[in-house]
């Protein structure tokens, strides 16, 4: 769940996910509070900004760089109330709680090729 800043990475935004999350039954969300900008990727979302976003490529250049990670500004805010929400709609968000409820699902049983008779 990446978020831009000023286009996805606002709570309306998350609230709305965790919303829908819930309505479709969905185990988990793992969340990122921003997202990365790897060589290419950089040039593509730059290109992409620029094409959909007015002015938007020019701001993330100032307030990124050239940073690999690049956390939307109210991360902090964010995700505790994404926590908070989370904990309230029973999704897991935790890395060790989601591998937890993921190992729950698996269905134990040996495959074969032949027939039972």
């Amino acid at each position: 769940m990446p978020l831009l800043p000023g286009i996805t990475g606002n709570l309306e935004n998350v609230k709305e996910i965790i919303s829908l999350a819930k309505k479709t039954k969905v185990d988990f969300i793992y969340p990122s509070f921003g997202f990365t900008m790897r060589e290419g990727n950089r040039e593509y979302l730059y290109e992409q900004l620029k094409k959909n976003y007015k002015g938007y490529k020019e701001k993330y250049i100032k307030l990124f760089g050239n940073e690999y990670v690049c956390h939307i500004p109210n991360a902090h805010t964010i995700s505790q109330c994404f926590n908070s929400d989370c904990d309230k709609a029973r999704i897991a968000y935790k890395m060790d709680e989601i591998i937890t409820r993921s190992k729950e699902k698996v269905i134990r049983k040996q495959l074969s090729f032949i027939p039972n008779d």
